[in-house]
């Protein structure tokens, strides 16, 4: 009981759910036991065909009368997070905000990750989704967090160039237009080449707004990469495009955000949490000497009658598989 909640902790798929059933399943058959262990196998079984039968009309629900997928879902809050981001690009390329503004869009955009990132988890399990947009998922999903810190950056670099002055408006100005105009696949080449002209030019000075102006066109070059390479994967996930074999521009190494987060700490705490629950309880238990304290209403009237929760039929088959497993 207290190792299931700390592996649902730290499994972050929907498989956790698994480990969560498992844990309080043992609780309702286990404490029930204590009073008569010789109904063990009829709880057991009894718990076994509960949960197989949700399994059985969750799925018929699921299919024949409320049929859903989580694709649509996914490329709508996918739609908005891209939309949120290029207000960001913009404002920081117009110089709309300020350094201390710069700090609720970037959470709220983490954040935003977090959720879809939860969405996408269940793309694997949706019989309606092509592996082609499963595998375009994965992908923009790790533009994504790539494209945070990009645009934390450049955000940075346009502040300390508002400072001196240097900041080069003129290709500022045709990045933001291209994000306001949809990020069309067309216009980002001619920007993107623009940029690495930029970062030349740049380089060749040896003052602080050169560098500034070298390292601001690095990262637009990573921006119009990226913000490219996520119009195209969010497109093939709403069912509008497809993906190409190659990205178009060549952007950032993001195989690095498929490491998810594991909280150790907070596994150990609730397990201790479910360990400490059930000494308590128990402890309770037998000072208060309180015989049904083990037993709900459902497992009371199992262990005491098989005929209260089973039929006839069912009670003597359940019976003679008992009589099979443990013979005598």
């Amino acid at each position: 009981m207290a190792a299931m909640p700390a592996s649902a902790l730290l499994d972050r798929t929907p498989r956790s759910y698994a480990f969560m059933l498992a844990g309080y399943t043992a609780a309702i058959i286990g404490f029930p036991a204590v009073s008569d262990p010789g109904a063990i196998f009829d709880t057991v079984l009894a718990r076994t065909e509960e949960i197989l039968l949700g399994i059985a009309c969750a799925s018929l629900v699921q299919t024949l009368i409320f049929p859903r997928s989580v694709g649509p879902v996914l490329a709508a809050r996918t739609a908005v997070w891209l939309r949120d981001a290029d207000q960001w690009a913009i404002s920081a390329l117009t110089r709309q905000q300020g350094t201390s503004a710069a700090a609720p869009p970037r959470r709220g955009l983490a954040a935003g990750v977090v959720e879809i990132d939860g969405l996408s988890a269940n793309l694997a399990w949706d019989p309606s989704i092509r592996q082609d947009t499963i595998s375009a998922m994965r992908q923009l999903r790790q533009d994504m967090l790539m494209l945070l810190p990009v645009l934390s950056s450049v955000a940075d670099r346009m502040a300390a160039l508002s400072e001196v002055r240097s900041a080069p408006n003129g290709l500022l100005d045709r990045v933001a237009n291209w994000i306001a105009m949809g990020a069309s696949p067309t216009v980002a080449v001619p920007l993107h080449e623009a940029a690495a002209r930029l970062e030349q030019d740049a380089a060749d000075r040896v003052d602080w707004p050169g560098l500034l102006a070298a390292s601001l066109a690095v990262r637009l070059r990573e921006f119009i990469a990226l913000r490219l390479a996520c119009g195209t994967l969010q497109a093939v996930l709403s069912g509008s495009g497809r993906r190409v074999a190659t990205p178009l521009l060549t952007g950032p190494v993001s195989s690095i955000a498929e490491a998810r987060h594991r909280d150790p700490g907070m596994a150990l705490l609730s397990s201790g949490a479910a360990v400490l629950a059930v000494l308590l309880s128990r402890a309770i238990w037998i000072a208060s000497a309180w015989p049904d304290a083990c037993e709900s209403r459902g497992t009371k009237g199992l262990s005491q009658n098989n005929r209260v929760s089973y039929p006839a039929f069912e009670a003597q088959w359940c019976s003679s598989i008992r009589r099979g497993v443990w013979p005598g």
